[in-house]
């Protein structure tokens, strides 16, 4: 953070550089972490007529595969308990594996770069 304000190009940490790449792939993972639990979250305050910071704690949980439990995942719906499943699912995956699987990359992307050439026709 210290480095893009400073108008900085590259990240560096304890001597060593991080390529903008890695930065791009760990700023994915934590919006997609981020994402899952706002819209798990909603899921369950829909269905579910529990407290916020209970189901917030139980969702985090749940999208951490933490295995913590305030003792509201006994309490769900089944389509509560659905979504629970959903949230430990998708944590256990990763985003990284969610995201390639969701959005493949474009087929342009996988062809190799070939040299142009000038050729006498």
């Amino acid at each position: 953070m210290r480095g893009a304000l400073a108008g900085r190009e590259t990240v560096h940490l304890l001597g060593q550089t991080i390529s903008s790449r890695r930065i791009h792939m760990a700023m994915a993972a934590t919006g997609f972490y981020i994402g899952t639990l706002v819209v798990g979250m909603a899921a369950l305050m829909l269905v579910e007529d529990q407290d916020f910071a209970m189901l917030m704690f139980e969702s985090a949980s749940a999208i951490g595969t933490v295995g913590l439990s305030l003792g509201a995942t006994a309490e769900l719906s089944v389509a509560g308990k659905w979504i629970v499943i959903a949230m430990m699912f998708v944590g256990r995956l990763g985003p990284i594996t969610v995201g390639v699987a969701l959005f493949p990359r474009a087929d342009d992307d996988r062809t190799p770069n070939r040299a142009a050439a000038d050729l006498a026709v």
